[in-house]
């Protein structure tokens, strides 16, 4: 068993906005659940995010593109596909 927290922080003001602890040992697939956190406890999705290479994975980069979210991850898995359309 292993506890992977998840937080999001607002850039400017260096508050929590979003968390929440899970059972999975990857990030992979907790992007979405958060930001949807930060849109139901701010009103609205965030303009831009960063995030480590957990979080780097086609289905976030598709969900990203799709939400118009400007995304800041390690893309190194990514080389050949960053600034492309998917």
């Amino acid at each position: 068993m292993c506890y992977n927290g998840q937080f999001e922080v607002d850039g400017k003001e260096q508050v929590l906005v979003a968390a929440d602890v899970v059972q999975d040992a990857t990030d992979h697939g907790e992007l979405e659940p958060m930001v949807e956190a930060v849109e139901k406890n701010l009103g609205e999705l965030p303009v831009e995010a960063s995030a480590d290479a957990g979080y780097s994975s086609y289905n976030n980069l598709e969900y990203v593109q799709e939400k118009r979210l400007d995304m800041y991850v390690y893309a190194g898995q990514f080389s050949g596909v960053i600034g492309e359309e998917i």
